[in-house]
C-alpha cells in the first residue's frame, strides 16, 4: 500500500451531495472550504452528514467560517 491509499480519512470521502450543492450556491463559501484543515473538513462533514433539511444544509454553510481555525 502507498502513501496515497494509506492515510485516507473522512476528509478524502466524497462530499455529501446536498453539501456540494449548497457549497455551489455559495461562492463565498466554496472560498471558505477551500481554507479549511483536514480535520475542520471532515467535522463539517460530519454535521452536513446529520442535517435533516435544505434549510439547515445552507445554514450549515453561511456559517462555514465557524471551522476555519
Amino acid at each position: 500500500m502507498n502513501d496515497q491509499t494509506s492515510n485516507k480519512n473522512a476528509a478524502d470521502a466524497p462530499l455529501p451531495t446536498g453539501l456540494m450543492m449548497a457549497l455551489a450556491q455559495n461562492m463565498h463559501a466554496m472560498t471558505d472550504y477551500a481554507k479549511l484543515s483536514d480535520a475542520a473538513r471532515e467535522e463539517l462533514i460530519k454535521q452536513a452528514s446529520r442535517v435533516q433539511s435544505r434549510e439547515e444544509m445552507q445554514a450549515l454553510v453561511r456559517n462555514l467560517g465557524q471551522f476555519i481555525t
